[in-house]
Formats: structure tokens, sequence, C-alpha cells
């Protein structure tokens, strides 16, 4: 059955790159506009009023905090809800944007995450500019859900897709750079420090990762004293730990916990998830097959997300982009699109308002279903790369 010329002339133009990229533009500015006109009210009540940009405050006021010698990682409840949790090295990189007023910051802190994400993805060498537009347009509801709540997870998406197609492109240096950045914003993107084995130049990619750390993790000492950056990062840590003893989120162990009233301890749950992570990359032969490669980014995209204890909702940009990746260059049989529907229906459209309210208090959260087709598309994914090695290793051996 052919397609309609006026039809696909539509489909066309609304895959133009330049289209997405100035829809990820646009939306980003406009999500940033709603939120600051809404201006603060309470959400819980006879409670102080928070705006609904909290998170981009929270970010902010850190700053603030970092350079006027206050503690980061206590409550503040005049000026926020919840508890910065990120590093003082995040804190500094945040400065700039405590300088500027919220209808300004804002839209610029939106737009930084969009577009990063937008450009990393337009990067990728394995997928046509088609394919590429596609897995953005694939990707969206679940950037939009991160924009509201002024979260960086399009950022860490970008920044880990990012150093995956400096990788592609032979710059290890760069890719393990914005690997250590990606992990000085949340800590579980260093994971993202395994696509260096699947290339040549490791140790190079290394050397960059390591200086880069030390950099970024001495950072703070251009406004705080020696002693004091040390304390920091023991607060830090100290939050960090009680935060894993409380939380599931929308996760594996998450997962176990709701549908088996299974609570195995969260450090086996991922250290067995470190296991499935390692074990494709033993097979070095696969790697020079570009899609083995770019399925490895889509495993450890979903992966960063389903064994992250404190997966929330706007945490899934991460791994809807993961998704994408699989799912377009992917061959179209019935159960991969049955995988990909219940995925863009219960991770995508659960967190929104075109998804009945009473679904999703009744079953989307008690049983964290908006992980779950994750779940099942990493298991999907794992065994086709663990499949693909081993017969890529036995057609080496043939050879």
């Amino acid at each position: 059955m052919s397609i309609p010329p006026r039809l696909r002339t539509l489909t066309d133009r609304l895959l133009d790159r330049r289209v997405v990229i100035g829809l990820y533009a646009l939306l980003a500015v406009a999500v940033s506009v709603q939120a600051i006109l809404v201006g603060p009210r309470t959400f819980v009540e006879n409670a102080p009023a928070y705006t609904d940009y909290n998170n981009y405050v929270i970010f902010q006021q850190a700053a603030v905090h970092l350079v006027t010698h206050q503690p980061l990682y206590v409550h503040y409840p005049a000026e926020h809800w919840d508890l910065f949790k990120y590093t003082p090295t995040f804190a500094l990189a945040f400065l700039p944007f405590s300088w500027l007023p919220d209808l300004v910051g804002l839209p610029l802190w939106n737009l930084l995450n969009a577009l990063v994400l937008g450009f990393a993805v337009l990067a990728l060498p394995q997928l046509d500019r088609r394919q590429q537009s596609l897995v953005l347009l694939i990707g969206l509801m679940e950037l939009i859900t991160s924009l509201q709540n002024s979260q960086s997870n399009g950022l860490i998406a970008g920044l880990v897709v990012g150093a995956f197609a400096a990788l592609e492109r032979q710059r290890p240096g760069l890719a393990a750079t914005l690997i250590v950045c990606a992990g000085f914003i949340k800590p579980f993107g260093l994971a993202a420090g395994l696509l260096l084995l699947a290339y040549p130049g490791f140790w190079r990619g290394v050397g960059w990762g390591a200086v880069s750390a030390v950099l970024l993790a001495v950072a703070p000492l251009a406004v705080v004293a020696p002693g004091e950056l040390v304390q920091i990062y023991r607060d830090w840590l100290g939050l960090l730990g009680a935060d894993h003893s409380v939380q599931y989120g929308y996760s594996v162990m998450g997962w176990l916990a709701t549908w088996f009233q299974w609570q195995p301890a969260k450090t086996a749950v991922l250290g067995a998830g470190l296991v499935l992570l390692v074990l494709p990359y033993l097979h070095r032969s696969a790697f020079a097959d570009p899609a083995f490669r770019l399925q490895l980014l889509a495993f450890l995209l979903i992966w960063l997300v389903i064994f992250n204890h404190m997966a929330e909702s706007p945490t899934f940009v991460i791994a809807m982009t993961g998704v994408a990746l699989w799912f377009v260059p992917a061959t179209k049989d019935r159960f991969t699109v049955a995988l990909f529907i219940l995925a863009f229906l219960l991770t995508s459209l659960s967190a929104t308002d075109l998804f009945p309210r009473n679904v999703r208090e009744a079953w989307v959260k008690p049983y964290v279903l908006k992980a779950v087709p994750c779940i099942l598309i990493a298991a999907v994914l794992w065994v086709w790369l663990m499949v693909a090695s081993v017969r890529t290793r036995q057609v080496t051996a043939l050879d």
C-alpha cells in the first residue's frame, strides 16, 4: 500500500531534523514560561507556597549556599521543599543561573537539557536523519515530563549519547569527559564509562576521564576552603547513604517489592545488574558491528534508570531514549511493536493527563507499571546482545 503524496510530504516535514530541534526548543521555553506564570502555590494544606519549578530553585539556591558557606544538604523550607542531592560541583556550575531572573534562567536551563539531548541524538552515525528525528519524537513526552519538573535528566541522557557519538568518531578523550560530567551531576551516569571498552583508545579515555574527574572534584575550591569542601563531600555521601536505605523508585527493586513482596538487599540487586551490564562486553569481536554498539548504548540508557533505586517519573527520558534507539532500527515484528506500544502507553503516557487518573493512581504508581515495559525491553535487549556476541564469536572462529 503506497503512502499518499500529501501524507508523505507531511511526514517528511515532521521528521525534518530542523523541525524536531525547533520543537524541542519551543517546548522547553513554553514549559518554562507556563511554570513561571502559574506562580507559587500550596501543594499541602497549611504548608508554604512553592513554585512549579521547585527543582530549579533548589539548584539555584544551592549555588547561593555554596558561595555563602552555608550547608548544602539540609532543608531550607523557606526557599523550597526537598533537599539538594547533587555534588558541590553541580552547585558551582549552577552559579550563573543564580544571577539571572527566573524568567531568563529557567528557560535557559530547560533549553540546555532539551538541546544537548537533541543534538547528541542527531550526531549518532548509525541512524539516518529520519531515524534520528523519530528517536527524538518518541522521547518527546518523557522530555516534557522532565522539563516540567526542571530536572537534569535530559542533560544526563544527552551527555551519555554525546559520549557514544564521540567514541564513534574516535574521540575517547571527549567521550570520557562527557561521561565524567554526567557523573558529577548524577553518579549513576559514570556507568557509561563501560562504553569505552568497545572502542580503541581505552586508556587514553581513562586518562582524560581521570583528569576531568580531579578537576571537577576540586573546582568548588574556587569559592570554598579545602577543609570545607571535604566536609561538604562527607555530607553529600551521608545524604546518599540515607536515600539508599529508604527508597525504591520506579526500578527493578520497586518492581520486585510491589509485585513479589521480595526485598533483597539493594546492593545485591545492583550487583546483579552490574553483572548483566558487563557481560556483553566480554565478547570483543562483536564490537566491530555498528548495530551491536548502538544496542549497547540502548541497553545502557535503560539500565541507568531501572537499576537506579531513586528513579522517578522524570528520569525516564533517559530510559525512553534507550527504548527509541532499540525500536527505531529494529525489525518491526509483532512482538517488537507490541513491546514498544506497551512502553509508550505505560512509560510515556501514564504520567500525563492523557492517561486516566484513576488508573494511574490505582495501578501505575502502586505497581511501578511505568518501569515494567522498560524492564521487559531491557531483558529482550540483553538476550539479543548476548546471542549476537556469541554468533559473532562463532563466525570469527570459523573464519
